[in-house]
């Protein structure tokens, strides 16, 4: 599970293109094997990144939750 504000997914470059929850979704995608903290990490480094800053415009938090699958007992 993530939850996020808006200020991740609506981050904006310097043409005003938005980061997008579209392009959170991709990252999610190919990422969900690694640790909560680890995508966290490279979410947040995605974002500064396409908005080409450190220091985002609008406040940012960012909670990610792994359950671990266990197999049920019989």
């Amino acid at each position: 599970m993530i939850i996020g504000t808006d200020g991740l997914s609506e981050a904006r470059n310097r043409t005003g293109e938005m980061f997008s929850p579209e392009r959170v979704r991709q990252l999610l995608a190919t990422r969900h094997h690694k640790t909560a903290e680890k995508i966290s990490e490279r979410l947040l480094s995605r974002v500064k990144n396409v908005a080409d800053r450190d220091d985002l415009e609008d406040d940012t938090s960012l909670m990610i939750l792994k359950i671990p699958v266990r197999p049920q007992m019989a």
